[in-house]
């Protein structure tokens, strides 16, 4: 029922994680809440630089399991 505004959610984060990373450059958002929110750049943080990416990387995974995951068969 979702699966177009799954897909075109996961897309758009994995264009914008593909982004980050040619830009050694992200941001928070997808770690912490709003309140929380700083940009972090791979020389000057790389632990958190790589969980943000990592975190990124699995809301894509988790848009495509929601897009074809049918729980009920609908």
């Amino acid at each position: 029922m979702y699966v177009l505004f799954w897909l075109v959610g996961g897309t758009f984060i994995l264009l914008a994680t593909i982004r980050d990373i040619q830009r050694h450059r992200t941001d928070t958002v997808s770690i912490f809440p709003w309140w929380a929110w700083f940009k972090v750049t791979r020389e000057n943080n790389p632990p958190l630089y790589w969980t943000c990416i990592a975190a990124q990387f699995f809301m894509v995974a988790a848009c495509l399991v929601f897009a074809f995951w049918t729980p009920f068969g609908d």
